[in-house]
């Protein structure tokens, strides 16, 4: 489930590196336990669709074995219709961010992008995962109702690392858009793909503001507007944007 950051800042550059940005999807730092939740202890490192993925080892053998294959071929499959979209100049970016694949990971359960190694070694996280894209429960990442509302998140997460690590998370255009979006009052009662108006994520942040809207202009997105079509008749500028980041297609 998408959840609000665990620090919000009206600037961002230097504080920013203190967030855990997410997307469907940020840390759920709530209730859960270390000792339920274990930290995994090693990893298999596999080539899924051009990406590096560090799967955990307890996913690929006795009980979890079965749970591993399901969220494996989901993740092969999700990765595979990113690279059918994005244009080749902009994938080959995207494929330099490792994937990490976890059982469990303490308290961490959301798929989230790490952008801080601090932030990481502080709350007790391995610096390893800095500046990846991590899967820490597999169980709901491989959640039929997750996927059924939340189609898109890898694209979500893999829009943040392509956002911090080719563009910063200060980027001037971004911010400005975000600005614009928040102070025009939009996106305050957006249609959810539940049926119910709610406040779009993308207001959250200039970070969930890009990934949320390269979600519709790429595939489909859990708000409103869903789909590329609608973000180009109802937000011609953030269309406009993403184009401008992205690429248009056949770039």
């Amino acid at each position: 489930m998408k959840q609000p950051p665990l620090v919000l800042t009206s600037r961002w550059p230097a504080t920013l590196l203190l967030l855990a940005v997410c997307a469907s999807f940020v840390l759920r730092e709530a209730f859960a336990s270390d000792d339920r939740n274990p930290h995994p202890t090693s990893h298999e490192t596999r080539s899924i669709e051009g990406w590096t993925v560090h799967v955990d080892a307890r996913l690929l053998a006795g009980d979890h074995q079965p749970l591993g294959e399901r969220s494996l071929k989901l993740l092969a499959g999700k990765l595979f219709e990113v690279s059918l979209v994005v244009p080749a100049s902009r994938l080959e970016k995207l494929r330099e961010a490792p994937i990490w694949l976890d059982l469990s990971h303490g308290r961490l359960e959301s798929m989230q992008y790490h952008p801080s190694v601090d932030w990481l070694t502080a709350h007790g996280y391995s610096a390893d995962l800095a500046r990846c894209v991590h899967i820490p429960k597999a169980a709901l990442f491989a959640d039929s109702e997750h996927n059924r509302t939340q189609p898109w998140a890898v694209l979500h997460e893999l829009a943040h690392a392509y956002h911090d690590r080719e563009l910063g998370f200060d980027d001037a255009r971004i911010v400005a858009a975000y600005d614009r979006y928040r102070t025009a009052d939009r996106g305050k009662a957006a249609l959810h793909v539940d049926g119910d108006p709610r406040e779009h994520y993308a207001r959250t942040n200039p970070m969930e503001f890009f990934a949320e809207f390269s979600e519709a202009y790429f595939g489909t997105n859990d708000f409103y507007p869903f789909v590329r079509g609608e973000l180009r008749q109802d937000s011609p500028e953030i269309f406009e944007l993403l184009e401008e980041v992205w690429g248009a297609r056949g770039d």
